[in-house]
């Protein structure tokens, strides 16, 4: 749980903030352990000008 909110989060926060990713993540397990972190990227279409504004709006 350390990791992700440590490392995980906060640069995908910064990656959707200023480049403008919109970016999914996945821990996949084996048994009870983390096995495999999958990420999947996909370019924001209304690039980072409107991943800002939504930000603005929400908050």
């Amino acid at each position: 749980a350390a990791i992700r909110r440590k490392m995980i989060e906060p640069a995908i926060r910064e990656l959707t903030e200023k480049d403008g990713w919109l970016i999914q993540w996945q821990a996949i397990k084996a048994g009870r352990k983390v096995k495999t972190l999958r990420f999947d990227f996909v370019r924001n279409p209304q690039g980072k000008q409107a991943v800002r504004s939504g930000r603005r709006q929400a908050a």
